[in-house]
């Protein structure tokens, strides 16, 4: 079992004629690891083997059939829509170079 943490936003800095924006790269969840320990939700992709899974979420008691691939990031994007769907008050914040834009 895993426990979503929180939900990030990660943001880079592009230039454009001669102008700094921040735009926005990918989201990464950070999740509790039976033991305790924090980890980045990719962990799941070197710790179980490719295949189909049924994921019970906790709060909603939803049950989901998923289909985990080694290759590429559409699985592991969409394993990420599924948390933010079933954890609607899963902290989210959104960082750049690990600090946080909202302080």
């Amino acid at each position: 079992m895993v426990r979503p943490k929180e939900f990030r936003r990660i943001y880079t800095l592009n230039f454009t004629e001669g102008e700094r924006q921040l735009e926005y790269s990918h989201s990464d969840v950070l999740i509790e690891l039976e033991n305790g320990a924090a980890a980045m939700l990719e962990i799941v992709q070197s710790q179980l083997n490719s295949g189909s899974y049924n994921l019970k979420f906790k709060p909603t008691e939803t049950t989901i059939d998923y289909r985990l691939s080694k290759n590429g990031e559409e699985s592991m994007k969409y394993l990420k829509r599924l948390i933010f769907m079933n954890f609607p008050d899963l902290a989210t914040r959104d960082v750049y170079l690990n600090v946080d834009l909202e302080q």
